[in-house]
């Protein structure tokens, strides 16, 4: 698991929100509802490139190509 270190809002590997401060006092909370939202992440030249399409485009295509074009080869 980990935790937000601010909010103290604690996920399973899966996203799944499995603790929270007074989470027992909102017995509502659908925990599944709550949990992280899935996105694409590649890390590439020492940043991490994040698309929130649920179908990313190609990445080797539309940013290392683009990347590229202007930068020239890496």
């Amino acid at each position: 698991s980990f935790q937000c270190p601010y909010h103290a809002w604690t996920y399973d590997f899966e996203g799944k929100l499995i603790a929270a401060p007074n989470l027992t006092k909102m017995p509502d909370i659908d925990r599944n509802e709550y949990g992280l939202a899935k996105v694409h992440i590649r890390e590439y030249l020492g940043y991490v490139w994040v698309c929130l399409a649920e179908e990313p485009p190609s990445f080797e295509e539309d940013v290392m190509g683009a990347i590229e074009e202007r930068l020239g080869d890496v």
